[in-house]
């Protein structure tokens, strides 16, 4: 749940920014400036005084996290120590075990099956997320709405996400398991994809964009958690990590690569009469989106086939 509130905050700054956007548009020309300008400027300002407080605010360890009690503290302290190695002293005794770095744990993460399926999975997510960002202005725009107002019904496809990532992850943690909500929530968007390619009707475009928010951000925290819940070593879940996200974020050159005509894209879009440059596009994204579902449905595979190995 704590990995989907944080990641909820991509969400959350779509719809959030899209309202917050529009009302700063609502200023105009004043003080010389207009009123783009002033969205810049404000959200500029309001981003450098939150980063200058959170030196003062947060703290360094949740031992002198003044906003919680001391038990919560406690708590907080014993949960991190669970998530430690343990072993037993001479007297039988639990004590903590110290992790001596080791190239073999780093080995562990990079020639594992696992790191490489979920970072391939993730990778096909965050593309297909890069091509949905694009998408829904100008979609909304084709709707007939002015700047201002088509910003504003901007915010509806990420505010669902939103509220699906959190319910992903409660289901997620009472399950518990990362994978099957994964492959519920994917085929979503893969069905949104496949409507925003074939239809010619821009309101059901905008209505496919609910379907394709809905299946891909409810989709990010499971991945992330999956892969830190499969490795107990620290330096082997740190590799594994890094390891993920470095793969996953060359979707953006993947995306910006499969989407080069962008501008003449952007108008083809808006146009009622869906070109064949458009159907190729939305068909890479599309395609994208399944290869993330079968790289889990052979995690799954791998994981049901090693619990029987073990006797689990």
């Amino acid at each position: 749940m704590s990995y989907a509130i944080v990641g909820l905050a991509c969400a959350d700054r779509r719809s959030f920014g899209g309202l917050l956007a529009t009302g700063l548009y609502q200023i105009g020309h004043r003080g010389g400036e207009a009123g783009w300008r002033w969205i810049i400027i404000i959200e500029g300002l309001m981003t450098a005084v939150i980063g200058l407080l959170a030196i003062v605010v947060l703290p360094s360890t949740v031992d002198k996290a003044r906003f919680l009690t001391e038990e919560e503290r406690r708590v907080a302290s014993a949960r991190l120590i669970a998530d430690k190695p343990l072993g037993l002293d001479d007297h039988g005794n639990a004590i903590l075990v110290r992790e001596p770095f080791s190239w073999w744990r780093v080995g562990q993460a990079v020639f594992s099956i696992k790191t490489w399926l979920s970072a391939l999975s993730y990778l096909t997510i965050l593309t297909a997320l890069y091509s949905f960002g694009l998408f829904v202005p100008t979609i909304v725009q084709g709707l007939g709405y002015t700047a201002v107002r088509a910003q504003l019904f901007t915010v509806p496809p990420y505010a669902v996400a939103a509220v699906l990532t959190l319910v992903a992850a409660y289901v997620s943690d009472r399950i518990p398991s990362r994978g099957p909500v994964i492959l519920c929530f994917l085929p979503i968007s893969i069905a949104g994809y496949a409507i925003i390619r074939t239809t010619t009707h821009n309101h059901v475009k905008y209505g496919a964009l609910f379907l394709m928010a809905g299946g891909l951000y409810p989709s990010v925290p499971p991945v992330l958690v999956w892969l830190s819940n499969n490795y107990t070593n620290h330096y082997t879940r740190a590799t594994a990590i890094a390891l993920q996200l470095a793969i996953a974020n060359c979707g953006e050159l993947i995306f910006t690569l499969a989407h080069s005509a962008m501008l003449t894209l952007a108008v083809q879009v808006v146009s009622p009469q869906p070109s064949s440059t458009k159907r190729q596009k939305h068909r890479s994204t599309r395609k994208r989106t399944p290869s993330s579902w079968v790289c889990w449905l052979r995690v799954g595979f791998l994981q049901r086939r090693r619990s029987r190995t073990c006797g689990i």
